[in-house]
């Protein structure tokens, strides 16, 4: 149990400073995405190798593939935020991803909803109204954290599907390679949309 509430907090602190570095570095958003999902599956392929992991069919890749291109656009969307308005202001509103995953959930998975789940949104969403009185310069900033929440929450529920199936591991480096390639096929598009 300690060594889970370790390994909670250590992923809070790295998940923090992930907004810090992304406003502190000179980068635009796609690339900063781009290298991060270079480095990020280069450094799982030595596992994988090493494991001898299970290979996706070529059904489950074009899954994989899917959900890899929402994560870079994720990311993308959560780094554009920050570059649009600050950190706080961007991780705030990406607490979001609860509230979209407990309206999005029961719809992609048909159930019905549970009240607990409800209750959770509408707390989200006061604390965004309250956010968006105080801080409504940084609207555009909002707006792209909402947009990141979103697709955060789809990306987690289709990831449900496969976890029965494959390892994290396995399931992470296809999603970041595929989306390293959907995201190098589409980065000169976006430079020559948002840089001009």
């Amino acid at each position: 149990m300690k060594r889970a509430y370790l390994l909670m907090h250590a992923a809070i602190v790295l998940w923090g400073l992930t907004g810090i570095f992304g406003k502190l570095i000179q980068l635009p958003e796609g690339l900063i995405v781009w290298f991060r999902m270079f480095i990020s599956a280069a450094g799982l392929l030595p596992i994988l190798l090493y494991n001898k992991s299970k290979i996706p069919t070529p059904k489950d890749l074009l899954h994989i593939t899917g959900v890899g291109a929402m994560v870079a656009l994720h990311w993308v969307l959560f780094y554009a935020s920050i570059k649009a308005s600050n950190v706080s202001i961007a991780l705030s509103c990406f607490s979001t991803v609860a509230l979209f995953t407990a309206v999005l959930d029961p719809l992609m998975n048909r159930r019905s909803p549970k009240a607990p789940e409800l209750l959770l949104s509408v707390c989200v969403i006061a604390g965004l109204y309250c956010i968006f009185m105080v801080r409504q310069s940084y609207i555009t900033g909002m707006l792209l954290a909402l947009a990141s929440a979103m697709m955060g929450a789809i990306f987690t529920i289709l990831n449900k599907r496969l976890t029965s199936r494959f390892e994290a591991a396995v399931i992470t480096f296809y999603e970041l390679t595929t989306g390293f390639v959907v995201l190098s096929f589409f980065l000169p598009l976006y430079f020559s949309l948002t840089h001009t």
